[in-house]
């Protein structure tokens, strides 16, 4: 009888060790954005990618300056060089290429010609992902309307920009790390 328990113990004991173990593995949750456009009502949040140059463009203080890039209107340059920086921008009645951008409260008026806008900043490109955020950066990161992540994809991260890409190829360790492949 002894013998019997101490048998039942010790699988007891291995089983719990087996399911501590697969509950250290990471899990990672990406935001995935409800619409890929934006709104002429209500702000957003965005992402520069594109354009002449897509980490930066120029503000003006008014929506019809922003369309002529006129520069006595001339605000300053918003950049996101870091790919990290939190702002907001809806679609100007009127004018196709002007977005009105929000950062730390302030409003301005933008060209799209600078720099596109899109709600999400990493997207599915056949059986990887494609971003330009880090996989880490799971606050930053947003998944482009009806994507899922899946966890045996690659995540391509562009540093580069869509001119001159350049990547680095993230892969999901089995203990749910990512490291560079």
């Amino acid at each position: 009888m002894k013998l019997q328990t101490i048998a039942a113990a010790g699988v007891a004991v291995l089983s719990l060790g087996v399911t501590a173990v697969t509950a250290q593995a990471k899990t990672w949750h990406y935001h995935v954005t409800s619409s890929n456009s934006f709104s002429t009502s209500s702000y957003h949040r965005a992402y520069l990618y594109g354009g002449r140059n897509d980490q930066f463009v120029s503000l003006y203080t008014t929506a019809k300056a922003a369309n002529s890039q006129d520069s006595t209107h001339y605000h300053s340059n918003f950049s996101d060089f870091g790919r990290n920086k939190t702002y907001y921008a809806e679609k100007v009645k009127g004018y196709s290429r002007v977005y009105k951008l929000k950062y730390k409260g302030k409003a301005y008026y933008m060209n799209t010609k600078d720099a596109g806008v899109y709600r999400y900043n990493a997207w599915r490109l056949g059986s990887k992902i494609v971003s330009f955020a880090k996989p880490t950066n799971t606050s930053y990161v947003m998944l482009k309307a009806k994507n899922k992540f899946n966890k045996s994809q690659p995540w391509y991260y562009n540093y580069g920009g869509k001119a001159n890409p350049i990547y680095n190829k993230y892969q999901l360790s089995s203990k749910g790390n990512w490291y560079i492949k």
